[in-house]
């Protein structure tokens, strides 16, 4: 399984819920610089599986305008408070394929960190950061981290 894992990009500080929060401008933008830099790779996404909110919605949004139309599922379990082991779950129940996970912080980096055998932190997950994992199994330990954009 190849799994491309992004951060919703910068959004704006406050708005009327956390839900609700809007990427900025330069938030847009650099979710567009790490998917043109990667666009060949990504090319081969076959899912892409988005959180509810705002910010991640329209993030996504970007992603299909730079690599074209994909089949697209709203995911609750993409929110920021669910845990690794619950997208982990979620993932050995997929077939074989790419998938592209959009989503937040903390649920990222601890799923990339997690899924690689890495301690929190090891690798970082900043606003419109890309990771590719090839995974064998998708289980913790499990994924070689292919690269970090």
């Amino acid at each position: 399984m190849k799994l491309f894992i992004l951060r919703h990009g910068q959004a704006e500080s406050f708005a009327a819920s956390d839900a609700a929060r809007k990427l900025t401008d330069q938030g847009r933008e650099e979710v567009r610089a790490v998917v043109r830099k990667n666009s060949e790779v990504l090319a081969d996404l076959e899912h892409i599986w988005v959180s509810p909110l705002v910010r991640a919605q329209q993030t996504a949004d970007v992603v299909i305008e730079e690599i074209g139309q994909r089949p697209r599922k709203t995911c609750e379990l993409l929110l920021p408070e669910s845990t690794p082991a619950e997208i982990v779950e979620m993932l050995s129940s997929q077939p074989e394929g790419a998938y592209l996970l959009v989503s937040h912080q903390p649920l990222v980096g601890e799923l990339v960190n997690k899924l690689c055998g890495r301690p929190n932190g090891f690798y970082p997950m900043g606003t419109g950061a890309l990771a590719h994992l090839d995974l064998n199994v998708p289980a913790f330990g499990c994924g070689e981290l292919v690269w970090l954009g």
